[in-house]
């Protein structure tokens, strides 16, 4: 089981990174803990400040904010 490297309430950038679809990052926070993807990488339960909904986001999509 991977190691979950961010914790509930820590804010944090998200960037989606779609292919032909640039965003600029958004400040979000965790708000759970989810167990990892099929390839190992953990996920999250994020609410980000711009968006009225929760999503689920991989870690590799977050980065700690400055």
């Amino acid at each position: 089981m991977a190691l979950h490297r961010y914790k509930i309430g820590q804010a944090l950038n998200f960037s989606p990174g779609r292919m032909g679809h640039m965003q600029a990052d958004r400040t979000c926070k965790v708000t759970r803990l989810l167990p990892a993807d099929e390839s190992g990488v953990p996920q999250y339960r994020i609410q980000c400040t711009s968006e009225p909904v929760e999503r689920v986001a991989n870690e590799n999509s977050l980065t700690r904010k400055a």
